[in-house]
């Protein structure tokens, strides 16, 4: 799977290759990691509801240094 994201600020993009998997439980995880600087990762936890839509969480790391952790929400509807 391939995931982009955008910042609204500043228009910049950086697109992540993902593998992972979504349960018959409906819990979806994905371990992601940036196209363009493998350092980068993500990995995303989250939950598909009975109307379709997910949701969860997505910690941002960069394996080059280890304060860099940052913890967002995120959903799709």
């Amino acid at each position: 799977m391939e995931v982009t994201f955008a910042l609204a600020a500043n228009g910049k993009q950086e697109r992540y290759s993902c593998q992972g998997q979504v349960t018959k439980e409906r819990t979806v995880t994905l371990k992601c990691s940036a196209d363009s600087a493998a350092n980068f990762m993500l990995d995303m936890k989250g939950f598909v509801y009975q109307d379709g839509h997910m949701e969860g969480t997505l910690v941002a790391m960069d394996a080059f240094d280890a304060s860099y952790r940052h913890t967002y929400h995120w959903s799709v509807s």
